[in-house]
């Protein structure tokens, strides 16, 4: 079976790709290894630890009672110094998804190719956010 989805299309666990008669292929999102954050002090101070995550352009799922994202060595360093509770657990990276998912990016880029017979090549590539 081959699937082709719009470019930024992103699958959620339970997202059924295929429905025929009786047999449903379904998406299911696989174990990982990840933080579990949850508050352990004041509000701003779990403002401060999702600040963090999101400046760090980590993969986050929101829940009911906390927060998870990928384990990474970095992550528990910058937040070590916040009162924020951390357990390490496996599990499928699902919850509810917030930020600039989806969200319309002005990006362009202004490219430049030349070529010759004797195979040189040039790429010049200048980059700018609008």
């Amino acid at each position: 079976m081959r699937v082709s989805l719009p470019r930024g299309t992103e699958l959620q666990d339970g997202d059924v790709l295929l429905l025929d008669g009786d047999v449903a292929v379904a998406v299911k999102a696989a174990d990982e290894d990840l933080f579990w954050l949850r508050p352990g002090g004041s509000a701003l101070e779990w403002w401060a630890a999702c600040y963090q995550l999101g400046n760090l352009h980590r993969p986050a799922r929101f829940l009911r009672d906390g927060v998870l994202t990928p384990r990474d060595p970095m992550v528990r360093q910058i937040l070590a110094g916040l009162d924020v509770r951390i357990a390490e657990v496996r599990q499928p990276l699902v919850g509810r998804r917030f930020g600039a998912a989806g969200a319309h990016h002005h990006h362009s880029h202004s490219e430049q190719h030349d070529h010759d017979h004797g195979q040189a090549h040039d790429h010049g590539h200048d980059h700018s956010h609008g």
